[in-house]
């Protein structure tokens, strides 16, 4: 969970993060797992803090999932209003630079015809004087226009970038100038046919980054719920690690729980079989020396093998092959016998997982 959290907290594209999302979402089946399974052995009330700060995680991450939804609409809202915003700069520049041509060669042609009608230098002199500063004037315009055109359709595109919402409040800034350089220029134009659609087109590219929904709205509200979500997620990482150390001190809690019922058990059963070993040992011994006594030599001799195997099995030798056929009571000591050795075993085996587990 932490490390999905982390993963999560790295992705900075809204799609990233709706898929992230999802994968922290899945983490809950395994997690809910082991809270049943905690809850089934240690008790109900062993796993209130965990359960409690899963429903804190999931209520954040329901948070961060509206907020994921909001996002991704705004990008798609982004999308479509840049779209738009380059479409009315191409529209503006189709209406700027046609008339940005004629203004170059009514210039060129005007100065060429004063000097084909005068050739008095001193007048031609002050006709093309007058004449350049009216015709400047007016190119200047449309020039500088065009500039700022253009500025501002690389401000607009610096705006998706921009991932600080103090420079989103500096382009906003440059903005204003830049329109005001631009109508500015736009006001010291000629009443001329072309300035009306010039300023149709001008409303349309500066209306991306003015409007209530522009450019600039969207991407604040963008770093808005980057931000909420970053923060959710810091508290998310918070109470994972917080749900992880609750966890481990459970699990260390149960491990030494066991290991002392482990040892406990293993006591007891070593004095039971210290107990089954007298037994046996002096059961058989008892009936060896009434066979002595009173059995015959075949008797006698199944009373030595049972001895013998009740002798090995003494000394550790588990494998130790004990003869427990017939139906006599000399039988039935070698059945007890069986299982006294087969206790061992599983007493062996015990004692080795435990060695195996302290490992």
């Amino acid at each position: 969970m932490v490390t999905g959290t982390i993963g999560f907290a790295a992705a900075r594209d809204e799609n990233a993060r709706a898929a992230g999302l999802i994968k922290l979402k899945e983490y809950d089946h395994t997690l809910q797992e082991t809270i049943t399974g905690i809850a089934k052995t240690e008790g109900r009330e062993k796993i209130t803090n965990i359960g409690d700060l899963r429903e804190f995680i999931f209520v954040n991450l329901d948070e961060m999932d509206t907020s994921l939804t909001t996002s991704i609409q705004v990008a798609e809202q982004y999308h479509k209003r840049a779209e738009a915003m380059q479409a009315d700069h191409d529209a503006l520049l189709k209406v700027l630079v046609p008339w940005i041509k004629a203004a170059k060669e009514q210039f060129i042609g005007s100065t060429k015809a004063l000097f084909e009608q005068e050739h008095e230098i001193s007048v031609l002199r002050g006709k093309v004087l007058r004449s350049s500063i009216l015709n400047i004037s007016f190119l200047q315009s449309l020039l500088e226009m065009q500039m700022a055109a253009d500025f501002l359709n690389s401000l607009y595109g610096q705006v998706k970038t921009t991932r600080d919402r103090t420079l989103l409040d500096v382009l906003r800034k440059n903005f204003l100038s830049i329109q005001d350089r631009l109508l500015r220029s736009y006001e010291l134009l000629p009443s001329v046919p072309e300035r009306e659609s010039l300023h149709q087109a001008l409303e349309r590219f500066l209306a991306h980054g003015r409007d209530a929904d522009g450019l600039f709205v969207l991407q604040d509200d963008a770093l808005f719920h980057l931000q909420t979500q970053d923060d959710l997620l810091f508290n998310n990482k918070m109470l994972a690690e917080d749900m992880v150390r609750e966890a481990q001190g459970m699990v260390e809690e149960a491990r030494v729980t066991i290991t002392e019922q482990i040892a406990t058990t293993l006591a007891e059963v070593e004095w039971n079989q210290i107990l089954l070993a007298i037994m046996a040992c002096g059961g058989a011994i008892g009936v060896l020396l009434v066979a002595f006594l009173y059995g015959d030599r075949r008797l006698a001799r199944r009373m030595r093998l049972l001895a013998a195997s009740t002798s090995s099995i003494a000394q550790g030798s588990l494998d130790t092959a004990i003869d427990a056929s017939g139906h006599d009571e000399i039988t039935d000591i070698a059945q007890a016998l069986v299982v006294f050795r087969d206790n061992a075993r599983a007493h062996e085996t015990l004692r080795a997982e435990q060695r195996d587990r302290e490992l």
